[in-house]
């Protein structure tokens, strides 16, 4: 790898001889450049703490980092947070080398496209983000933020089109999430500019196929990505491994994910880091199926509950919702279907009583309801049907553009 260029990070430690530096990241471009900074210091091999992203603001990261307490491991030089979709956020020990093969993984399976600009708007407290500014920083291409990343504006459409325009004629890559994707889209400015982009990267939650469908009918040029912060982003593109990458499942079909990007373990959780970073690879507790080379994600297996005694997938009830327009001979309604969360509480009688909460272009009535009960029904069996519908503008979502699953709990009681 070429040197990179040598940038000063400002410190923001509470003490410059603690083992981690919490770098409280403040929204907007600022804070992109802050991280650009530090990881600029990490690949070049700068000593100094291990430093933690952590977006300014997020109070509950102190109890988890304990920068005055030593490091569990001394190759650690990054700490991110999962994304906190559940009570249970953890502070992943990321080495650069973990960062290097994830970068390198990427722009070998990519190298067609590799010598273009990257768009920046994912938030950089997420390894999808972070890697984004790692894969620049290799390949020494133009980095290009959106001044909407971390919260600071809203993501819209405009406000993709003024940044990115100006580099359009370089094929620019960008990762994004499919709620992003959806909203440009939508728009008839941005649905034209996203065929001039070289690639982009789709991740951090299930794609519906209508989505897929109407971007590749839109001459966009999709990847598919799977991966978490354990794995330093996206390490499976398209259903193949990347490069150094071995997917594969364990006998209850969990997948696991081994290769050089994987982390080092947790921070003050030895538990959890022995149960999820073994020998095998890492257990990322997602069900999964192999076929023809190429790996399915299938759901959480914490996603899986009992309805009357039998197993239900929420992921899966959210894939059926999510594709009811192209089921014409169950689902006879007018409106597309755009997000979906799927959620579960306790019933005394049935175990548990599951209830969608669905966002659509347009009011769903109560026959549109009866409709999509029998599309579920005929395609899940009667246990999987929701015994709740609730249409809302839009689903309360995390920071990284996953679907906040806490929040969704509080709408539904």
């Amino acid at each position: 790898m070429t040197n990179l260029v040598r940038l000063t990070l400002p410190s923001m430690s509470a003490s410059a001889t603690a083992p981690i530096e919490v770098l409280r990241l403040p929204a907007g471009v600022h804070g992109s450049e802050l991280v650009r900074d530090a990881l600029t210091d990490i690949l070049n091999g700068v000593t100094g703490p291990a430093v933690a992203f952590v977006a300014d603001g997020d109070e509950r990261a102190a109890d988890t980092l304990a920068p005055d307490i030593a490091l569990e491991d001394p190759r650690t030089s990054l700490i991110l947070m999962t994304s906190g979709s559940t009570a249970d956020p953890k502070g992943v020990c990321i080495g650069t080398e973990n960062l290097l093969s994830a970068a390198i993984a990427v722009e070998q399976r990519h190298a067609d496209v590799k010598n273009a600009p990257r768009i920046l708007a994912l938030p950089v407290t997420s390894a999808a983000g972070c890697g984004v500014i790692v894969r620049a920083l290799v390949s020494q291409m133009p980095l290009v933020t959106l001044p909407s990343i971390g919260g600071a504006q809203r993501f819209t459409p405009a406000l993709f089109a003024e940044t990115v325009t100006p580099w359009i004629d370089q094929a620019p890559l960008v990762s994004l999430v499919p709620t992003q994707l959806h909203a440009l889209l939508a728009d008839p400015v941005t649905r034209g500019i996203m065929p001039k982009l070289g690639r982009v990267f789709l991740g951090g939650a299930q794609a519906p196929d209508a989505l897929l469908a109407d971007a590749y009918a839109a001459g966009v040029d999709v990847c598919l990505t799977y991966g978490m912060t354990e794995t330093c982003g996206g390490c499976v593109h398209d259903g193949v491994a990347l490069p150094g990458v071995e997917a594969g499942l364990d006998n209850d079909g969990i997948i696991l994910l081994n290769g050089p990007m994987i982390a080092l373990g947790y921070r003050r959780r030895p538990d959890r880091s022995r149960a999820a970073f073994t020998d095998a690879g890492f257990v990322t507790g997602d069900v999964g199926e192999i076929s023809h080379g190429k790996l399915r994600v299938l759901g959480r297996r914490d996603d899986m509950v009992q309805v009357r005694g039998t197993n239900v997938s929420l992921i899966a009830v959210e894939t059926e919702l999510l594709s009811a327009r192209q089921h014409s001979d169950i689902v006879h309604i007018t409106s597309d279907i755009t997000e979906v969360a799927v959620v579960a509480i306790p019933d005394p009688v049935e175990g548990c009583k599951i209830i969608a909460v669905i966002v659509a272009d347009t009011e769903l009535t109560e026959a549109d309801f009866a409709h999509l009960r029998d599309l579920v029904r005929r395609r899940g069996g009667s246990a999987a049907v929701p015994r709740v519908f609730r249409q809302v503008p839009q689903l309360p979502m995390l920071a990284n553009g996953k679907i906040d699953r806490l929040a969704v709990h509080n709408i539904v009681g």
